[in-house]
């Protein structure tokens, strides 16, 4: 019979095709087993029912796994399909699955992609809406949406996360607010119920990554340094490369006596990226600072005067404390070796001291915090830069 003719198994193979690049799997499906069913032994046909079957199955899945928050096995689902079709449906598809993982790079891309094919694509522009909200660029998210609509109000997509992102860019402006006037517990709050409205929310996007930061830094002003440094840990996890969630992390840890913390983690970063960020390399500067000044000698304790003490008086009680540490004292039998070594120490420590605490720029930089390695850096460089004044005044004179 004539259906069993070449051209009128090309026309099915056409059918199809149209059917799927308008992404209309189930009647491109229909089609071909149709045509399968009148010519049963045709292998053309019976591998292009196969084929279609396995592109429908698979958009099938990803729409299921989409609905139910299975964002990376509805990627690879749909990624799949775009092997066989770039049409819009299985396109916008494949960008929702990535603005779920919180990837907005290529969910920008993908919808760009949409948008260029067909103008009036009213989910070209939902799926870019979403990108922009998951950005934190609220504006340009309530823009898209109002687009979407424009162009099919019946968009239920649009309409719901319209709403959504209205609510945020109020509840964050007023956050803002209250942060501003330093309301700081109730801007914490207002940050809360925002982050509670957008679950579940994707860990790797900019919004997640913002709110908790900010909601670290409340926290940081109210002195919650533990609840500051869980929020700057969540950010962190969806974002590694952010400035300020690592400054609150590195306060939180100094509000917590734990520098050393603090220190070890800077350090990896200065080692990458960090070193190009002024702001984390002084967080690692004061870290390190701090650090060194808890592990220096307390020399008005070993000395055993006050931090107002006169020179005088520093050198009167160096001869009292050098008696009482003189290795002499410690060399018979009755001591152990660590008491031996600790009479050492504090013996050397109160050279150190005298010649510090008795020398009026490296006490002010004593007092100020600066371990003993760090005056004698200061000192050098200050000595430095004497010599090169010194030097440029005789050339401004006998040049």
């Amino acid at each position: 019979g004539i259906n069993k003719s070449t051209p009128y198994i090309k026309a099915y193979m056409r059918r199809a095709k149209s059917l799927i690049d308008v992404g209309k799997f189930e009647d491109a499906y229909r089609g071909i087993a149709n045509g399968c069913q009148k010519n049963p032994t045709n292998s053309t046909l019976a591998a292009e029912l196969t084929r279609v079957r396995e592109i429908r199955d698979h958009m099938v899945l990803g729409l299921r796994q989409l609905e139910g928050g299975k964002f990376a096995a509805a990627r690879a689902s749909f990624g799949t399909v775009l092997r066989e079709t770039k049409s819009n449906r299985v396109v916008v598809a494949a960008a929702k699955a990535e603005v779920g993982l919180g990837l907005t790079d290529r969910a920008m891309r993908l919808s760009l992609q949409v948008i260029r094919a067909d103008s009036t694509y009213a989910e070209g522009y939902e799926v870019r809406a979403l990108c922009m909200l998951m950005n934190g660029e609220l504006d340009n998210a309530v823009k898209l949406f109002r687009e979407a609509l424009r162009l099919d109000p019946d968009c239920l997509g649009a309409k719901v996360a319209l709403k959504k992102c209205r609510m945020i860019q109020t509840s964050l402006k007023e956050a803002r607010q209250k942060v501003f006037h330093r309301d700081f517990a109730g801007a914490v709050t207002l940050f809360t119920f925002i982050i509670d409205s957008c679950q579940p929310f994707p860990s790797k996007s900019n919004l997640y990554c913002m709110l908790f930061t900010e909601r670290a830094e409340a926290h940081l002003r109210l002195k919650k340094y533990e609840h500051a440094l869980s929020d700057a840990a969540k950010a962190l996890y969806g974002r590694n490369d952010l400035p300020s969630a690592w400054i609150v992390k590195a306060h939180a840890y100094r509000g917590l006596g734990r520098d050393e913390d603090a220190l070890s983690e800077l350090s990896v970063l200065m080692e990458t990226w960090g070193a190009g960020n002024d702001a984390i390399r002084k967080a690692y500067e004061r870290a390190d600072f701090e650090v060194r000044k808890r592990k220096r000698p307390d020399y008005y304790k070993l000395f055993g005067v006050p931090t107002i003490a006169s020179e005088m008086e520093i050198k009167k009680q160096y001869k009292v404390r050098a008696k009482d540490f003189h290795p002499d004292r410690f060399s018979g039998g009755n001591f152990t070796d660590a008491q031996r070594k600790e009479a050492e120490e504090n013996f050397k420590s109160l050279g150190e001291g005298l010649e510090i605490l008795c020398n009026d720029f490296k006490r002010q930089l004593y007092d100020e915090g600066y371990d003993r390695e760090a005056i004698q850096e200061r000192v050098a460089a200050a000595q430095r830069a004497a010599h090169r004044s010194q030097g440029d005044y005789h050339r401004g004179h006998h040049g």
